[in-house]
């Protein structure tokens, strides 16, 4: 029916009488997003390249004009109103004003982009041919000048919803996000003596076989730092792309121990670097090679003269990269690796080079890549990879070949982390996949878990989601409240590992079952652990003091 009003004038007589004064029957206005009521209109260039990479003339060689491409916003988030806005959350084809040959949903041109859902628009071009046209004019069809088109139109609308995506997630300052990390790692601890400490069946369920034994605890943790180690050889130096930007902390992890040999996790460490003309730190543990040549990096505990081994980087400027295989099938869950050869401006050539690594699916939670090329297939999808240093298509040496991942079903996926899983916090925690902070998404949950968190056995407290947005915002007025809500999202995790342990111990012997048998066995692990939980939490949710 949206297709039928758009696409025709439609009057209505009721009695003899003309309805709506005479005119055309018209699609309700669309409330606009706040701070973007003015449309965005684009003019198309006259020549794009499509999908394979040849050059698409837009205005047939110069005998059409030029056209245009207009987005708009929309206050809802359109896919959710599925009466009124999700059958206009599209791009509408136009050969002009007056022949319209058809649409494509959003979702087809840039699928998971966050803030994507608040955009619609339609593209005017008078190129559009009638072979452009399938019949009933629903959707363009597949022709070189469409996907090249359509290549304009995804990046407009991906920069679009950034504009739109930033504007809803917060501004979190450093303060208070460091108060917010001191309160997870409580929190953290906290869990772990309720994890796997329940073994039962809730009502009317079968019990299977029994499960095994659950994971050994947390080792004890020191509290007095005496050395600094690093979980990486340190006879092998750290070698760095030119331009390069890298979290020291990921790649080397260091690890703080007391005397016995015990982990210390309430240490701050601080990194140095003897020459930050090669390599320079910045904050957040990350270091820049910012010129060529030698030098050593170490850490230290925060305000103590404790100090790790010095580690050797190189940095190099790269002449050439080249990546193998060129295309790659992961199944989803798996990791595989891409290799970069890289070749130095002195012929040099190595395959252990630290490198900065992109995608370019619109989705980027497609594939989680290291800095080593360790692709993780996180979601089902297409994307091609590069790798390279300093700034990409500009000034920067890149592969010039990318290399065509696909991430494909798999049937039999492999098992997650085995034992206690951490909760960390979007925009101040780390990904162990990539090496870069974790940024918030408002289109997320707020107990976030990709397929590859899943794997490292993580958790991410989602700090852009409208839930947990609204009490970060009242936290600065009432940090009880906010304290609440993160002790509930911590034992809502509990509870949801509880209920994974208690199937996966099953095995082949689970059967399929009733919705209600298993609710009930989700309220029997509440009954059970809540009480407890909250018992024991509530000093630190009155005062934010640690837990004994």
């Amino acid at each position: 029916m949206t297709a039928v009003i758009e696409q025709l004038r439609i009057y209505a007589v009721h009695n003899g009488r003309a309805q709506n004064e005479g005119k055309p029957l018209q699609l309700e206005p669309i409330d606009p997003f706040p701070g973007f009521e003015q449309p965005r209109v684009f003019e198309i260039p006259e020549s794009l390249r499509d999908a394979n990479g040849h050059a698409q003339s837009t205005t047939l060689g110069g005998v059409r004009p030029s056209g245009r491409l207009i987005l708009f916003t929309s206050r809802e988030i359109m896919p959710r109103a599925y009466k009124s806005l999700k059958p206009r959350w599209k791009i509408s084809y136009r050969a002009n004003s007056n022949h319209p040959i058809g649409s494509k949903p959003i979702s087809d041109l840039v699928p998971g982009v966050p803030g994507s859902s608040f955009i619609y628009g339609l593209v005017e071009l008078s190129a559009f041919e009638p072979d452009c046209v399938e019949l009933g004019r629903i959707r363009p069809a597949e022709k070189p000048l469409v996907s090249a088109i359509d290549l304009f139109i995804a990046q407009h609308i991906r920069d679009l919803a950034k504009e739109i995506n930033d504007q809803r997630c917060q501004a979190l300052d450093d303060k208070t996000l460091n108060e917010v990390q001191r309160e997870n790692k409580i929190l953290d601890r906290f869990k772990n003596e309720f994890l796997n400490s329940i073994q039962s069946t809730g009502p009317g369920i079968e019990p299977g076989p029994a499960p095994p034994p659950p994971p050994s605890p947390p080792p004890e943790h020191g509290e007095v730092a005496a050395s600094i180690e690093f979980r990486w050889e340190l006879k092998q130096s750290l070698r760095i792309g030119h331009g390069v930007t890298i979290h020291l902390g990921s790649i080397l992890r260091p690890r703080v121990l007391d005397e016995d040999g015990r982990y210390v996790p309430s240490a701050e460490i601080e990194w140095f670097t003897a020459d930050r003309h090669v390599l320079e730190i910045l904050g957040d543990e990350r270091g820049s090679a910012s010129g060529k040549g030698t030098t050593e990096i170490w850490c230290r505990v925060r305000g103590t003269s404790i100090e790790s081994e010095r580690m050797t980087v190189v940095v190099w400027i790269v002449d050439h990269v080249l990546l193998t295989p060129r295309t790659l099938e992961i199944p989803l869950g798996r990791r595989e690796q891409i290799t970069a050869q890289v070749t130095n401006d002195e012929g040099e050539r190595a395959t252990g080079v630290l490198l900065n690594w992109t995608h370019d699916a619109p989705d980027q939670l497609v594939v989680r890549i290291t800095p080593w090329g360790v692709v993780t297939g996180n979601r089902l999808g297409r994307t091609s990879v590069s790798a390279g240093a300093g700034p990409e298509g500009s000034g920067g040496v890149w592969a010039r070949i990318r290399a065509e991942v696909t991430v494909i079903d798999n049937p039999k996926k492999d098992a997650g982390g085995n034992g206690f899983p951490r909760l960390l916090l979007t925009d101040s925690d780390v990904d162990p996949e990539t090496g870069e902070k974790r940024q918030s998404n408002p289109d997320m949950p707020t107990l976030w878990q990709e397929v590859s968190d899943y794997q490292q056995n993580i958790w991410w407290l989602n700090l852009g989601s409208p839930e947990a947005a609204f009490f970060f915002r009242r936290r600065s007025e009432n940090q009880t409240e906010w304290r609440a809500f993160h002790a509930q999202k911590v034992i809502e995790m509990v509870i949801q590992v509880h209920m994974k342990e208690e199937y996966d111990a099953r095995g082949d012997n689970e059967r399929p079952d009733l919705w209600v048998r298993h609710k009930a066995q989700l309220e029997t692990f509440q009954v059970q652990m809540m009480q407890a939980m909250w018992e024991k939490i509530a000093p630190f949710i009155q005062t934010g003091e640690d837990i004994e």
